[in-house]
């Protein structure tokens, strides 16, 4: 596969979804679980962004904080 190949195919699988939408299709259903409560009792983005660190996934504050706001790529921009 070549590098063209690659980024069309990257393109269009994760274009059209933010990292958190990536990683949260990677977590096992247990961890959806624990993610989805800890936004859901507005836990802070810092505490949930380390944990998510500790078992070996990468995501950034200001990337968790944009999806939580709704200004990433999963909600449709006016």
């Amino acid at each position: 596969m070549g590098l063209a190949s690659a980024i069309e195919e990257y393109r269009y699988k994760y274009d059209k979804v933010c990292a958190v939408a990536i990683l949260y299709e990677k977590l096992p259903k247990e961890d959806k679980v624990a993610f989805d409560n800890a936004v859901k009792e507005g836990i802070a983005t810092t505490t949930i962004c380390v944990a998510l660190r500790k078992e070996g996934y990468k995501l950034g504050e200001p990337t968790l904080n944009l999806h939580r706001r709704g200004n990433c790529k999963c909600i449709p921009q006016k």
